[in-house]
């Protein structure tokens, strides 16, 4: 810890004003991006290298990782399924940076916050966390197979996803 401190102390961070720390955030628009690859903009990869978040260019987790990700977090009522969630939500409000509507708020009173910058580098939180989930959701599937009204609602889920999949190839 003290490493880092002598590095904040010597480095231009220290400095660093609203408008550079947000530089380098996941666009709102783009968490639809998760579950379709590469649906931001084309645009996009025409502007200039720092207009435009270059870091990390596509958000795509995978499709069967979300929908057992949805499995777990509708189904399974585990405390740390909850808690699992909840920081892969925490991550993603980072993750957004200044598409976030308290990120003034954040930068100004939260300690710490203002030294970072590119704020897309915390996806990974909501990645694993979602690849947690998928976990406990493909559990919870194989432990409750057998069940009547659980394939009632696998059948609901696989019948969205396919929906959801041929709207998007056409």
């Amino acid at each position: 810890l003290f490493p880092f401190f002598e590095l904040l102390r010597l480095s231009g961070r220290k400095d660093m004003g609203l408008l550079v720390s947000s530089v380098w955030n996941m666009p709102a628009h783009d968490i639809i991006s998760m579950v379709v690859p590469f649906f931001h903009d084309i645009f996009r990869l025409f502007q200039d290298y720092w207009m435009r978040q270059s870091w990390l260019d596509n958000y795509y987790i995978c499709v069967l990782v979300v929908m057992f990700a949805a499995v777990a977090v509708l189904l399974n009522r585990q405390k740390k399924v909850r808690v699992i969630f909840d920081l892969g939500l925490i991550g993603l409000a980072i993750s957004l940076g200044k598409d976030l509507s308290v990120y003034p708020l954040l930068y100004k009173f939260l300690p710490g916050y203002k030294y970072i910058r590119y704020t897309i580098r915390f996806y990974f939180i909501p990645t694993f966390s979602a690849c947690l989930l998928a976990g406990f959701g493909f559990d919870y599937c194989m432990k409750n197979i057998k069940s009547e009204s659980f394939r009632k609602k696998a059948f609901v889920i696989l019948l969205f996803s396919t929906a959801a999949s041929v709207g998007y190839l056409l």
